[in-house]
């Protein structure tokens, strides 16, 4: 007699997960970060795309990767085996950490140095590795830039650093900016961010992105009962209903040129945006022009409202996703679950003995779109969009 609850049909084999690391000294090949661990594996007949058994593979017992938005530097890090038959590895070594499943190709969601490392009698050794916003970080600079676009000295900065960038977009334009040195690079880059409405990430090839949140759909859609292991959320108060921001110089006036004038009424350098009784009010003297000054007041105030709703969860691995990425969740029973959000950070924890995860923390997307928000603060100066 046949169960009613089963058929005739097999069930489908799980999916296994994979993941391909390599790390080395970095070739003299004057091209980025990929390309020198790609050449690197080949020349020992690594291909960092495929399952095929290497050292590596053999050693890894456990694998964590951790990305954020700027400032906040990544960081993966890398258990395993220390015996005579691991990979080689050394402070400063270069590579690169593949994740995804026997059936797929596999996604780059790590290319760094190695940074730190622990052995001990156990016969186990701990990597640390960190990518171009740990470089970024650790640099500080003096330098000012005049008639330059946001995007323009995120770029300058990037290469002073040594760390290539992906999509840059131009966000605000800057009569004149200082980078001085009470703050690292990457706190610079995250500011310029936050002035023009964007995102600065690293992505999983090591590169810099400074770009808006995608008005396009979601990347990836997480299910209830599918690929969702668990699921929280968190709700406070918006920290600020209302900004009033205030610039400097005569440039909204005067002409780009003016910047360093003295302005008798800031009003025109003044942008009030939102409704509301905790209203803040606030200075740059970076921001030298009406547009200026509406272009960030819109930016942060759109960023204070997504940190209101809050969601984490924990799914089946996805290694597609990253820091910046645009995500939806469907199908749960409590509708206030369901929607978009904009991943503030992503844990990708691999382990031989437990399986592939991710765990992601991100915004929700509530009100009005940040080029909503700019469309009607702007419409008055005829707009930037």
């Amino acid at each position: 007699m046949q169960l009613p609850l089963t058929g005739n049909t097999p069930a489908s084999p799980p999916r296994r997960p994979q993941l391909a690391v390599h790390f080395a000294a970095a070739a003299d090949s004057g091209g980025g970060l990929m390309d020198s661990v790609s050449s690197v594996a080949a020349a020992v007949g690594v291909d960092l795309s495929s399952s095929g058994a290497d050292p590596w593979q053999r050693s890894v017992t456990t694998l964590l990767s951790q990305s954020y938005l700027a400032p906040h530097v990544d960081q993966a890090k890398i258990v395993l085996a220390w015996d005579s038959q691991s990979p080689s590895f050394a402070l400063n070594d270069q590579g690169a950490i593949q994740l995804g499943y026997d059936s797929d190709r596999l996604t780059p969601v790590f290319s760094g140095s190695i940074v730190g490392m622990e052995t001990g009698i156990k016969c186990q050794a701990a990597l640390t590795i960190c990518n171009g916003g740990f470089r970024l970080a650790q640099m500080r600079t003096n330098q000012s830039f005049a008639q330059q676009s946001a995007g323009d000295i995120v770029r300058s900065l990037a290469e002073l650093a040594e760390v290539e960038t992906d999509t840059v977009e131009a966000g605000i334009d800057l009569p004149f900016y200082v980078v001085d040195d009470s703050r690292n690079l990457y706190q610079h880059i995250a500011a310029l961010a936050e002035k023009s409405g964007l995102l600065a990430t690293i992505n999983g090839e090591g590169k810099l992105n400074f770009k808006a949140v995608t008005s396009a759909a979601a990347e990836k859609t997480f299910y209830y009962g599918v690929d969702i292991l668990s699921l929280r959320m968190r709700r406070t108060p918006p920290p600020l209903d209302k900004i009033t921001m205030v610039g400097g110089g005569a440039a909204g006036s005067q002409g780009s040129e003016a910047w360093s004038w003295l302005i008798k009424d800031p009003q025109s350098v003044t942008a009030s945006i939102g409704e509301g009784n905790k209203t803040r009010l606030m200075v740059d003297h970076s921001l030298r022009s009406q547009e200026g000054v509406q272009q960030a007041s819109a930016g942060k105030l759109f960023f204070a409202r997504q940190h209101g709703v809050t969601v984490k969860l924990i799914v089946i691995g996805t290694a597609t996703i990253h820091a910046g990425s645009k995500i939806a969740i469907a199908d749960v029973p409590q509708a206030a679950f369901n929607g978009t959000a904009i991943v503030e950070s992503v844990r990708h924890y691999y382990s031989k003995q437990k399986g592939f995860t991710s765990e992601i923390s991100a915004l929700c997307e509530v009100g009005d779109s940040l080029d909503s928000l700019l469309s009607s603060s702007l419409g008055a100066v005829g707009g930037l969009l």
